[in-house]
């Protein structure tokens, strides 16, 4: 049956033929593990940090710059700073501060609650590029439930590309899997792309 951690921490893009749609899959097993370890984060806040690390990293994967792309949440809400930090060689980080009502939440408690009040909140998506080139930074309005939806709204915005995001974690890993209609797509693509 093949060796289960050949799939550990490890980032995969791929193509379809004759079709113009591309993808990303990731898998964080031992680097979420590792920066989940650093400090006692409440079950729904570990959750989501671990969403947001493979987001990033599917994110970074797709970009052609040299530096760091950063997503930082400010909140007045349970948690009150989320910084996930990863480079364009994936090497990734993460911290977060929160308040004692963080550990009240239930385990699927999303960003948007663990944020508290929208209106008082930001996340934010950086591009910070080795080269000295301008920082590029994209405010994601926090009104959707899942960290999967936030970032297809982004890219979709943002980077005017269509995008569908999946994650799922648990308490010692993370997936995700990233797909995009490339720019390329024509009317032909368009049932490839529903499916």
């Amino acid at each position: 049956m093949g060796n289960p951690n050949c799939f550990a921490d490890n980032v995969t893009r791929f193509m379809f033929e004759r079709v113009a749609i591309r993808g990303a899959l990731v898998s964080l097993d031992d680097a979420c593990r590792e920066i989940l370890g650093q400090h006692p984060y409440p079950p729904a806040l570990r959750r989501v940090l671990a969403e947001l690390l493979a987001a990033s990293a599917l994110l970074a994967s797709t970009l052609s710059f040299k530096g760091t792309l950063i997503v930082q949440l400010q909140a007045a809400g349970p948690v009150s700073l989320l910084v996930v930090e990863c480079t364009a060689e994936l090497g990734l980080r993460a911290t977060a501060q929160w308040r004692d009502t963080a550990g009240a939440l239930p385990d699927d408690a999303s960003l948007q609650v663990l944020a508290g009040d929208p209106a008082a909140s930001r996340l934010a998506i950086m591009l910070d590029p080795k080269d000295g080139g301008p920082i590029y930074q994209g405010i994601v309005a926090l009104e959707a439930a899942s960290i999967a939806t936030l970032f297809e709204h982004y890219l979709t915005t943002s980077e005017q590309i269509d995008s569908r995001l999946v994650l799922a974690a648990d308490a010692t890993r993370v997936r995700g899997l990233l797909l995009q209609r490339m720019p390329s797509a024509g009317p032909g693509d368009d049932l490839a792309w529903r499916q």
